[in-house]
């Protein structure tokens, strides 16, 4: 090569993009996660504590009337538990895991 063409080489070569680091970058990605994933606990942490500040300052007002509603509670309780079980199921066959439900019910 002549002594231009090595120098405009040269040149171009400045332009080139920088050369990517696939572990420099998830190091980050991951401290960012984990800094994110914190922030998230605190947040859940704070709602939880005024949560069982006010559940422990209200309860001597709310066990009395609750004592009287426990069976009402414990009817709503099963109905609800009922509920979420049958649509968990037909959920899962709606997904597609009706061939497994089958085979399933099948082997038995």
């Amino acid at each position: 090569m002549t002594d231009p063409e090595i120098r405009l080489a040269q040149l171009w070569s400045l332009d080139n993009p920088p050369a990517r680091d696939p572990a420099f970058a998830h190091a980050v990605t991951a401290r960012i996660e984990r800094r994110r994933l914190l922030w998230v606990w605190l947040e859940r942490a704070a709602v939880a504590a005024a949560a069982l500040a006010v559940a422990w300052a209200a309860w001597p007002f709310v066990s009395r009337e609750l004592l009287g509603a426990a069976p009402l509670l414990a009817v709503a309780a099963a109905a609800g538990l009922a509920i979420w079980s049958v649509d968990l199921t037909f959920e899962r066959l709606a997904l597609g895991g009706y061939e497994d439900f089958t085979r399933d019910l099948a082997s038995e």
